[in-house]
C-alpha cells in the first residue's frame, strides 16, 4: 500500500508579512530620494498627510475616501502597488479630527473661494470700465482743445486786427 502524499503548505505564521503601508510608502519616498516636502510638491498631498501615513497615524488623516485618494496619488508617484496598499488601510475608522478636515478643502470652502475668486475678477472688470471711461472722455476733451485752436487759427482777422495799406503813398 503506498502512502498518499499531501503537498505541504506553509502556514499562516511561517509566510512572511508584508511590509505595513507606512514603511513601504518612507522606504519608497526614501529610494526615490524624496522629502515630503518635495512629495507634497509633486502630488499636491498635504505633507501633514505624507506624514501621517507613514507614521500610520489614520486618525490624523480626513475621512476615508481622501486617505485613499492620497495613498493612490503616492503610489502613482513612487510606482507602488495601490490594491495591495490599500488593502492595508482601515476600513472604517473615527471620525476625523478638525485638524484633519483643514488638510482637504471641503465643499463650503471651495465655493466660498469661488466667490471670492468671482468677486475679485468683478473688481478687475471693474476698475479696467472706468480707466477706459477716463481714457475716453481725457481723448474727447483733447481733440475738443485742438479743434477749438485750430478753428480759431482758421477764422478771417477781425477789421481791428488786418493791417491797413496806406494807399496816398
Amino acid at each position: 500500500m503506498s502512502k498518499k502524499r499531501t503537498p505541504k503548505i506553509p502556514s499562516e505564521a511561517s509566510r512572511p508579512e508584508p511590509a505595513a503601508l507606512g514603511s513601504r510608502l518612507r522606504e519608497a519616498r526614501e529610494g526615490a530620494g524624496l522629502t515630503p516636502v518635495l512629495l507634497h510638491e509633486k502630488t499636491r498631498v498635504p505633507v501633514e498627510a505624507i506624514t501621517a501615513l507613514e507614521e500610520e497615524r489614520f486618525e490624523a488623516l480626513p475621512a476615508a475616501v481622501y486617505t485613499r485618494g492620497f495613498v493612490k496619488l503616492l503610489c502613482t508617484e513612487l510606482g507602488l502597488p495601490y490594491g495591495e496598499l490599500s488593502s492595508q488601510l482601515p476600513v472604517t475608522g473615527p471620525a476625523p479630527s478638525p485638524a484633519a478636515l483643514s488638510l482637504i478643502d471641503l465643499p463650503g470652502n471651495a465655493a466660498r473661494d469661488a466667490g471670492d475668486k468671482e468677486e475679485e475678477k468683478q473688481s478687475r472688470v471693474s476698475t479696467a470700465l472706468v480707466l477706459f471711461i477716463l481714457v475716453v472722455i481725457a481723448s474727447l476733451a483733447i481733440s475738443y482743445f485742438a479743434s477749438q485752436k485750430e478753428r480759431e487759427s482758421l477764422q478771417t482777422p477781425s477789421a481791428s486786427e488786418t493791417t491797413h495799406l496806406d494807399v496816398t503813398g
